[in-house]
């Protein structure tokens, strides 16, 4: 979210295609909401099918649009940012795990500035009290 950099989320897909990533879209995406991407094939139907208001920049060309000021810098950064922070053993990273890495990545980003360990201390004492 432009708005508010920490209101974010990640999610493993099986695939890349439309069929898979505007029904994820549709999900956690509030109508109305303004969308920027790049020209991924799979995104074309995000205002057409969905509704939504889509920005595209078509990195082949550039990394910003010259003319909108559209690009995805913030989101490649972010997936750097997650790839630098995934240890990889000798074998390789489990598929079943790369979501609660993701996950991770997302909750230190909501508590970032914070000491981790009181945020997880106050969260699992929140939790307890809830169940």
């Amino acid at each position: 979210e432009k708005q508010n950099k920490r209101n974010c989320f990640y999610i493993v897909v099986k695939n890349r295609k439309a069929s898979t990533l505007l029904p994820l879209i549709q999900k956690h995406v509030a109508p109305g909401s303004i969308i920027y991407s790049d020209r991924w094939k799979a995104y074309a139907p995000i205002q057409r099918v969905l509704g939504y208001r889509h920005f595209t920049v078509n990195h082949k060309k550039h990394f910003k649009d010259p003319s909108t000021g559209v690009h995805t810098n913030g989101i490649e950064s972010d997936w750097q940012t997650i790839k630098r922070g995934i240890h990889f053993p000798e074998f390789g990273l489990r598929e079943s795990h790369l979501q609660s890495h993701l996950d991770e990545f997302v909750w230190k980003r909501n508590h970032e500035g914070k000491d981790l360990y009181l945020a997880f201390l106050k969260e699992v004492a929140y939790s307890s009290t809830r169940i």
